[in-house]
């Protein structure tokens, strides 16, 4: 009888483990399916997006001087493709007239992070100025002006012969300074240390 009440036992604690198997099966795999399809772009909503990201970006002209304008030439052809994940979108415009295109612009994403090369040197660089380093470039950083849902912070380089701009808008305001700046600090080094002023 002893026996019996074992076997009893043991087969009734078994069947709640075989049980609990069986059904985490097919949970795990209608988990899997449903993940799958919520991170699987949706063929509607993307088209937009990149429409935006290949349009023109408008961007104030800039008056290099003739000394920076070979190292800003040379900034621009270096530039990534990519910033902080943001793929960068053909030519910026000139603000005066969509179809020719701004010298010495760059754009990266939507809203645009624009870079400008060969802007005069910052109204936010004075004596008192806090500057953050950055391998081996220390930038300056300003407010974007006004409190709509595009202005964000202009980091001005203030370290090189040659200054450079990037406006950063608020949409990316949880990406930290060294993210945004650390990938192109290379490209200033090699492009912009030299350049005669």
């Amino acid at each position: 009888m002893r026996s019996l009440l074992r076997r009893i036992a043991a087969s009734n604690t078994r069947r709640p483990a075989l049980f609990a198997a069986a059904l985490s099966l097919p949970i795990a795999l209608l988990a899997g399916v449903g993940v799958f399809w919520l991170c699987s772009p949706t063929p509607g909503i993307a088209e937009p997006a990149v429409k935006q990201l290949n349009s023109p970006v408008r961007v104030m002209p800039v008056s290099a001087t003739p000394q920076a304008q070979a190292a800003c030439r040379e900034l621009l052809a270096r530039l990534p493709q990519r910033l902080v994940g943001q793929r960068r979108p053909v030519q910026p415009s000139s603000a005066s007239s969509t179809a020719a295109p701004a010298e010495y612009a760059a754009a990266w994403g939507a809203p645009a992070i624009v870079l400008r090369c060969g802007v005069a040197q910052p109204s936010a660089l004075t004596p008192t100025a806090q500057l953050i380093g950055v391998q081996g470039v220390e930038w300056v950083a300003k407010d974007g002006g006004t409190q709509d849902s595009t202005s964000g912070v202009v980091w001005t380089s203030t370290s090189l012969p040659v200054y450079v701009e990037l406006s950063v808008p608020r949409r990316y305001r949880d990406i930290t300074a060294t993210q945004l700046l650390n990938p192109l600090a290379p490209y200033l080094l090699e492009s912009l240390t030299h350049a005669a002023m």
